[in-house]
């Protein structure tokens, strides 16, 4: 994929669905919460989908945590899903975790330099 958006297909009926408004390319996502919630890169924050219902992320949008007025975007992500914990590393060196429960957004990095190439 070239644009910078999600393309997924529904197996049982061949459903088409896109997931889009990105304004980079999506370098990394990861399934959270047992698989209801989808975790992107290629914003600047972590962007979530939810993958609830019938129509999972179809029709829906999505909500973006981590968002930071600054030029930096997450350019990987990384979820623990026991814990239901979220990581991104930012292309300005930073990397920051977060509960998209609401439990708040901690750095764990916070000091800016090399773009993160790897979380695990």
């Amino acid at each position: 994929m070239q644009d910078a958006q999600l393309h997924g297909w529904r197996l049982k009926d061949q459903k088409n669905l896109r997931m889009g408004g990105y304004p980079s390319k999506v370098r990394a996502m990861s399934f959270l919460s047992n698989g209801q919630l989808l975790a992107t890169s290629g914003a600047q924050g972590a962007v979530l989908w939810p993958f609830v219902g019938a129509n999972g992320p179809m029709g829906r949008e999505a909500t973006e945590i981590g968002f930071d007025d600054g030029p930096a975007w997450s350019s990987l992500v990384a979820s623990q899903p026991k814990h239901g914990l979220l990581a991104a590393g930012l292309n300005d060196g930073r990397v920051w975790l977060a509960d998209p429960a609401g439990q708040g957004l901690n750095f764990l990095k916070a000091e800016r330099g090399a773009p993160i190439t790897a979380l695990a």
